[in-house]
């Protein structure tokens, strides 16, 4: 939430708190998941991207999975997560085949956020690899369905992103 705020310093400072101590996180606890997937976003917002690469190896086994916090709310497909961590990395030849796997996750959910959220992001990675074509697409469908269930700050992204492409 804070990066998604602009409070960039607060965001880091929560992740260098958190140490990333991935080793000594209880794995047989199930909030460990979303923890791990939060401090990637962070991360890649960040741009500390040794970081966001440590914590794909920790997020890989668990691929294909939807992700909650601590309270038990949901946050989003680990594959969301991924798709957005080998972006960062420049990892092109992965990118779809995260969000893809994301992508089925949030259509079984029925979820129009976490649908959203996962278009707008795809179509940015998509952008920031210069595939604008394909970019486009979702972007779009970020958009109108961010219009539709009123999702302003992905709504806003989306435009931003298609504004880009003109």
């Amino acid at each position: 939430m804070l990066v998604k705020l602009g409070k960039l310093d607060a965001a880091s400072e929560v992740l260098d708190r958190s140490n990333l101590q991935i080793d000594e996180v209880v794995r047989t606890n199930v909030p460990w998941t979303g923890a791990l997937l939060a401090w990637s976003l962070r991360a890649i917002a960040l741009g500390r991207t040794d970081d966001a690469a440590a914590l794909y190896d920790a997020l890989r086994p668990v691929a294909g999975h939807f992700a909650s916090n601590p309270a038990g709310l949901p946050v989003g497909a680990v594959d969301w997560a991924l798709g957005n961590v080998v972006s960062a990395l420049d990892l092109r030849d992965r990118v779809d085949e995260h969000f893809e796997a994301a992508q089925a996750v949030h259509r079984r959910l029925d979820s129009p956020t976490f649908l959203a959220d996962g278009w707008l992001d795809w179509g940015r990675a998509k952008l920031a690899a210069g595939n604008n074509s394909h970019a486009f697409g979702l972007l779009e469908e970020a958009r109108d369905l961010s219009a539709t269930h009123g999702l302003a700050a992905n709504l806003r992204l989306a435009t931003e992103s298609l504004a880009q492409l003109s």
